[in-house]
């Protein structure tokens, strides 16, 4: 379950990336732009581009995305073992 965990983690931090990398090269937005378009607190975009805040909440992603013209779709997977033989 950690392993998970982690790979979850990594896939938030590449995400929260590309939103912000979205929000400068397409939108020539500062932080403060994000955060208004997003509608959301100048701190909680602080936190997030310092890393600060680890796991934001989902609904944070979707605003965030959704101000630069991004959709987000968050897929649950499941392990599947089967045993040999």
């Amino acid at each position: 379950m950690r392993k998970l965990s982690k790979d979850y983690e990594r896939a938030l931090d590449a995400l929260v990336d590309e939103i912000y990398q979205t929000a400068l090269d397409d939108h020539d937005w500062t932080w403060g732009d994000l955060a208004s378009h997003a509608g959301l607190a100048y701190s909680t975009i602080v936190k997030l581009g310092e890393r600060t805040t680890r796991l934001p909440q989902l609904r944070t992603i979707y605003h965030l995305a959704k101000a630069v013209g991004m959709d987000v779709a968050v897929v649950r997977q499941r392990l599947r073992i089967r045993k040999a033989g």
